[in-house]
């Protein structure tokens, strides 16, 4: 018994596929009926939806990527120094950040770690500062070895205020995170 709501943080749509999938356009999306009108438009243009997922399972409440987050610098221009309403549409949904218990990251990009940190007085500080925060093992190993600019402003913004706070447990790729809920490793996104 679990209920999932989804928070939307950003929605674009009239996106051609081929800028996510190379070997596509908009004909092959056309092909494919069941992605329309959700997923694609009759042009066969493709949408991009940012969300976070707030699962409420065995008492608990997690929240699953929490987006890219306001005021972040980040490489892509339409996720750099955002100010998206998605604090407000969280707690709309019934919400309270300080009584989140579990937040989980199925990776490390921008945009499923943004919302751990927010800036208050020019720092960034937990966004959930009750919630244990859990990362997998190899993610945290791959985004440390990351040299890039916009790989050290994830960690610098949103990854290194969790640890410091004492927020932080590395976990399992198939660990058991609460009653019903468990990590299931699906990996293939680069």
């Amino acid at each position: 018994a679990a209920r999932i709501t989804s928070i939307v943080e950003d929605q674009t749509d009239g996106i051609p596929p081929a800028l996510f999938f190379p070997a596509a356009d908009a004909a092959t999306v056309r092909r494919h009926g069941w992605l329309r009108p959700r997923f694609a438009d009759g042009d066969g243009n493709v949408g991009l939806r940012v969300q976070a997922f707030v699962v409420e399972v065995a008492e608990q409440v997690i929240v699953v990527d929490p987006c890219v987050g306001n005021g972040k610098v980040r490489e892509q221009p339409w996720w750099n120094e955002q100010t998206w309403p998605f604090m407000q549409r969280f707690r709309a949904a019934g919400f309270d950040p300080d009584t989140v218990d579990l937040v989980v990251h199925t990776h490390l990009h921008a945009d499923h770690v943004g919302w751990d940190t927010h800036l208050v007085d020019g720092r960034w500080v937990p966004t959930f500062p009750q919630a244990r925060h859990v990362y997998v093992g190899a993610e945290i190993d791959a985004q440390t070895a990351d040299d890039s600019a916009d790989a050290t402003r994830i960690r610098d913004d949103s990854i290194t205020p969790i640890v410091a706070a004492g927020l932080a447990d590395v976990v399992a790729p198939d660990e058991e995170l609460a009653a019903g809920l468990r990590f299931v490793p699906t990996p293939g996104h680069p």
